[in-house]
């Protein structure tokens, strides 16, 4: 997936985060003001630490993935069982909740799969994503075969109006971007040049937008701090 954002953390004091969010995409117009994409950030960020998933940025010009702390110093925020569930369940809410599977289970699937007679197929079929509370009986394997549960885009965002007290958008900084070439005709166009400056450009050229967010409980952000660095693909759906 093609990353939409850079999102640089400033400073946590408390329940309160800042940071910037930098445009790097042209799919991207603006950053969103919604609370479900305040919230992401903060998901984000515990499930890559709890996976590991920090990255060099492949771009010379660009900062790689970067923690405040060490990896192993966090380990223990990110598994606190209170903040697992809850962010657990949030995940839930915005990519579907993961069914895992047995390997009786999953020979109950393949099975439907074989039926040949199409209603007696279809009911069985219907049977099983009721029993798992799916609307695909398509098995995913992360090491362990699971279904996954329909997500909730709106649910997850009523959540994040409560975790998310505050949510607040500074103007756009370095704008137009140099992707938007407004007027200009289509015959001064210069496809060299314009790759030439994207390749040139470092992320305090892109387009970006200063924020302040506050959570109802400022364990939500322990795992936060100044310095943290991520590229990213997280979307925001509401608040527009």
């Amino acid at each position: 997936m093609t990353d939409t954002y850079r999102i640089s953390i400033d400073d946590r004091s408390g329940a309160t985060l800042r940071g910037r969010v930098h445009i790097v995409n042209p799919d991207a117009e603006q950053v969103p003001p919604g609370r479900d994409f305040a919230l992401r950030m903060i998901i984000e960020v515990w499930h890559r630490i709890r996976h590991g998933y920090f990255f060099t940025s492949g771009d010379e010009n660009l900062p790689d993935d970067r923690l405040h702390l060490h990896l192993d110093e966090l380990e223990n925020v990110v598994d606190d069982p209170a903040l697992k569930a809850s962010f657990e369940q949030l995940m839930g809410l915005d990519h579907g909740r993961v069914v895992y599977l047995t390997d009786e289970q999953v020979a109950e699937i393949r099975a439907v799969r074989e039926i040949r007679d199409h209603e007696r197929e279809q009911a069985a079929r219907q049977a099983l994503m009721d029993r798992y509370g799916v609307k695909s009986l398509s098995v995913g394997n992360d090491g362990t075969p699971f279904v996954r549960t329909e997500r909730d885009g709106r649910a997850f965002y009523d959540k994040a109006c409560e975790v998310v007290t505050d949510y607040r958008l500074g103007e756009v900084r370095n704008w137009p971007p140099p992707w938007d070439f407004g007027d200009e005709a289509d015959e001064d166009y210069d496809e060299d040049a314009y790759s030439d400056k994207l390749a040139a450009m470092t992320l305090e050229d892109y387009p970006y937008v200063e924020f302040t967010l506050t959570v109802d409980d400022a364990r939500h952000l322990a795992h936060m701090g100044g310095g943290i660095h991520f590229a990213t693909a997280i979307h925001g759906e509401y608040g527009w």
